[in-house]
């Protein structure tokens, strides 16, 4: 204000003062007009989410006809998943190894859905075959598949033995390329294409400590979901790979 007064004179610093307040106080309207704007469009947004139904949503994510094959259905994020396709309408075949996959079929049958339960230890070369060839018995096809059924075992990597690493390679990553190859060889020949999901680790970009056949395993599922999705993406075959943390 001092400044105005030397420059312009007292009364014209007064007038051109009042003028700078008004014009501070239209722009602080309109700052705050605009935020109560934003916070109203936000508020209704949050409505919508929690008012909106989950048959709603799913309306976007239709599976209806689809048949899915989840391993490591028993619990955890295999079962979840396997509810989860199932709740969108799809047909899903529940693996199970230790752990019966029942109790997800279960959960499935209370709402509705179609499920069917396997048990098979993928430490076996043969049970790849057997679970497919089951799956294709039951439901006549597979669209989804859906790698999640693992195993770890936790010790230093100087104390590791042959046995603990053969055994978590085979489960975590051969019997993933084996199912892959041959639910993907159906899904070739019936030209329809089809969906298939690794479940891959935070480990396999970070190592962890005392697993490294599971590291090991889980940086292959990673460049395999890759060398997959280059190979089969001519014939509508979408190979991807999730990374859970913990």
């Amino acid at each position: 204000m001092l400044r105005l007064k030397q420059s312009l004179g007292e009364e014209s610093a007064y007038h051109s003062f009042k003028g700078l307040q008004k014009m501070c106080l239209l722009s602080t309207q309109r700052r705050k007009g605009a935020k109560k704007r934003l916070d109203a469009s936000l508020r209704l947004c949050v409505f919508a989410l929690k008012n909106c139904s989950r048959s709603v949503i799913l309306e976007h994510f239709k599976l209806n006809d689809k048949v899915a094959l989840v391993t490591g259905a028993s619990t955890g994020l295999g079962a979840a998943i396997a509810i989860a396709l199932a709740q969108a309408g799809a047909q899903v075949t529940c693996h199970g190894n230790t752990r019966s996959p029942e109790s997800t079929c279960d959960q499935i049958q209370s709402f509705g859905g179609v499920a069917h339960a396997i048990s098979g230890d993928l430490g076996k070369q043969e049970t790849a075959k057997s679970l497919v060839d089951q799956t294709l018995e039951r439901f006549g096809r597979i669209d989804i598949l859906i790698n999640n059924a693992g195993t770890i075992r936790r010790t230093p990597a100087v104390d590791y033995s042959d046995e603990d690493w053969a055994a978590v390679i085979e489960v975590n990553l051969s019997s993933v390329f084996r199912l892959s190859k041959l639910v993907g060889k159906q899904m070739i020949e019936n030209g329809r294409g089809g969906k298939i999901v690794n479940i891959a680790s935070l480990l396999s970009f970070q190592g962890g400590i005392t697993v490294p056949a599971y590291a090991a395993a889980k940086g292959g599922v990673a460049q395999l979901t890759k060398a997959l999705a280059n190979e089969w993406a001519k014939h509508r075959i979408n190979v991807n790979a999730i990374a859970p943390g913990y």
